[in-house]
């Protein structure tokens, strides 16, 4: 079955994302609904709803990137010569 979406917030880096919950739960605050914030961000409306939710049960710490889990990687990065 093939995404309807062309964008997935698995392919932006962390910092990022968290500025964008940061700036959306900004935008709920100042009275936008969560459907034009969602379409603002091109992301799902649960998506923002869930990050409100976090946002209600742990501040602005919900919102901030959660460390990278798994294992570290074998090969460092390639260094040119």
């Amino acid at each position: 079955m093939k995404c309807k979406r062309s964008s997935d917030g698995r392919a932006i880096d962390h910092h990022s994302l968290q500025v964008m919950r940061q700036q959306a739960i900004k935008a709920l605050r100042e009275g936008q609904s969560a459907a034009s914030v969602a379409a603002a961000f091109g992301v799902n409306v649960r998506s923002v709803y869930r990050w409100l939710a976090d946002f209600a049960h742990g501040a602005q710490n919900a919102l901030l990137a959660k460390p990278i889990s798994g294992r570290p990687p074998k090969v460092s990065e390639a260094v040119p010569v």
